[in-house]
């Protein structure tokens, strides 16, 4: 039946991912005998490590697929909504750390808990083994989709790597710390992207034309509403890093202008790359374009890094999200103009 095909397929993802946990926690265990770390980075980062597993769990890929978005979004909003709060209300000194690992943590344990009981207790659906064979045939179909995944937690982390390793604590403190307050619309758009999806799968599934229209019709009250938000943040800079952050960050308040158009261009690159390129079945120019727009950011950052250190951070990924726009549209223009000139060769030999 139907429900058990579901179930297989849940099934065999759910085991893939465990695989994927596995290998993880092998690569950190390995980092972690070598990197000369403090016991108190290292209980930070196994702390923080939960999150793989949390992550590994959530459900929004089962939701998305049969289109019951609403069972989770709601969580997932308040859960992280909830998360940031209280790390801006309760993490005021260095003391606090282990209690933002917690906090941060959270947000993802909430949803992925929730999300397992609404799958087994609502949809009646149970972990099963259906072979190994079925579940690396699942790990090849995400293949894409998974390396343009991991790339776009690069994008939103490696920047404060990278400063660590050619400016001071400081300026990594300052990146980090004022990054977060332009994240928070990452994170509340996340949600949307999340829930829209299954919808612009199912319009591409009629036709590229009702698509489009589609994407149309979404991202224009998305992006109004989004880059009015991020206008507030620029405008309002000063004041607002004086009262998430305290004074001492006012001096670096204009690190808001090239992380808020970041979040815009990124969002913007969303519509095109995941509700278009990937809803339209194109899932490897995705990860291509991903994989470019990377190596161009990585590149940018070491070359304004030295000099202009957090500004020149920032300035990169920002340059960089507009070049994988550039990357984006050419990449769908070229899938749709191939797709039209072989439905046309087609009627041809047809005729």
């Amino acid at each position: 039946s139907n429900d058990k095909s579901i179930e297989e397929v849940h099934s065999n993802i759910i085991f893939a991912r465990i695989i994927l946990i596995v290998i993880c926690y092998s690569i950190l265990g390995t980092i972690l005998l070598f990197a000369p770390m403090t016991q108190s980075q290292l209980f930070c980062t196994l702390l923080l490590s939960i999150m793989i597993i949390a992550i590994a769990f959530q459900q929004n890929w089962f939701f998305q697929g049969i289109q019951k978005m609403q069972n989770i979004a709601i969580v997932n909003i308040v859960s992280r909504i909830i998360s940031v709060v209280l790390i801006f209300l309760l993490v005021k000194k260095p003391e606090d750390l282990y209690l933002y690992c917690i906090l941060y943590v959270s947000n993802y344990v909430i949803s992925s808990i929730f999300g397992c009981l609404i799958v087994r207790y609502k949809y009646k659906i149970k972990l099963k083994f259906h072979g190994i064979k079925k579940i690396i045939n699942e790990l090849k179909d995400g293949w894409y989709l998974f390396i343009s995944s991991a790339l776009t937690k690069i994008f939103g982390t490696v920047g404060a790597t990278i400063l660590g390793l050619i400016a001071t604590n400081e300026d990594v403190a300052t990146y980090a710390a004022i990054n977060k307050i332009p994240y928070i619309l990452i994170l509340l758009f996340s949600a949307i992207s999340q829930a829209i999806y299954p919808h612009m799968c199912q319009s591409f599934e009629k036709s590229k034309e009702i698509g489009k229209k589609q994407i149309k019709t979404i991202s224009r009250p998305i992006l109004i509403f989004f880059s009015l938000l991020a206008m507030i943040l620029i405008i309002f800079n000063k004041p607002i890093v004086h009262i998430a952050f305290g004074e001492q960050y006012e001096n670096d308040s204009l690190l808001l202008i090239p992380f808020c158009i970041w979040v815009i261009i990124s969002i913007v690159n969303n519509f095109l790359g995941i509700q278009m390129l990937v809803a339209s079945g194109h899932q490897k120019e995705y990860s291509k374009s991903f994989m470019i727009s990377v190596i161009i950011m990585l590149l940018l950052m070491f070359i304004l890094g030295p000099t202009m250190r957090s500004y020149g951070i920032a300035i990169a990924q920002a340059v960089s999200e507009i070049i994988l726009t550039i990357i984006l549209i050419y990449f769908i223009k070229s899938c749709w103009k191939n797709k039209t000139t072989r439905s046309q060769s087609i009627k041809t030999k047809e005729r």
